[in-house]
């Protein structure tokens, strides 16, 4: 009798042991998975950080050489984030990144891929997206993009986020991810260059 108490005891034994291991594999996988996120997210926007972004542009910069397809990418500067800052706070600077980085991923394509680039940049991969289709896609991002604002409560006033946006794609003069990177960079100082002329102009 007591020889088959030891092997139900056995059993139930197994069983918990069983259970613990599933929970701890559970939770393991968990972390991982945690851990991996934060690697590649940027923590306060849940874009892209810039490190993950350089993998995935180099993946898809390779796949569109190799298969004959197209990319291009966006890059969008957020006019005047430092002094929104210094006039509202970090607060607020951090609502308007916020609110910018759920409108772009709300308008993108889910083959596009969305991180912030710097602390008042965000960079935008599409893949097989040509320079032509590239104008149509930029217009109905700036478009929603200037329906977005932010409240500051405090002061009872809503400021709207405004840009600039660069862009740039693949050529045949295109040898490097860093190129694609120049040119959207260029295009954007172009940009705001020519943003700054008309205000003077407006004066």
């Amino acid at each position: 009798m007591t020889h088959y108490n030891g092997i139900l005891m056995n059993s139930e034994e197994k069983k918990i042991t069983d259970k613990n291991v599933q929970s701890l594999n559970a939770r393991v996988h968990q972390l991982n998975t945690m851990v991996n996120h934060h690697a590649v997210r940027d923590s306060l926007t849940n874009a892209y950080n810039k490190r993950y972004s350089l993998v995935i542009l180099q993946n898809e910069f390779n796949r569109a050489l190799a298969q004959n397809k197209a990319l291009s990418c966006l890059l969008m500067d957020i006019d005047q984030l430092e002094a929104i800052n210094s006039q509202h706070g970090y607060f607020v600077g951090d609502l308007i990144l916020t609110e910018i980085s759920k409108c772009l991923h709300k308008h993108i394509q889910s083959s596009d891929v969305v991180s912030r680039f710097g602390d008042d940049e965000f960079f935008i991969i599409l893949p097989e997206i040509d320079a032509g289709e590239l104008e149509r896609i930029t217009g109905i991002l700036v478009n929603s993009l200037e329906k977005c604002f932010v409240k500051d409560e405090e002061k009872n006033i809503s400021i709207r986020a405004q840009i600039t946006v660069g862009s740039s794609s693949l050529t045949s003069t295109t040898k490097t991810i860093t190129d694609l990177i120049e040119q959207a960079s260029q295009s954007l100082y172009a940009a705001k260059m020519a943003k700054k002329s008309h205000r003077k102009e407006s004066v």
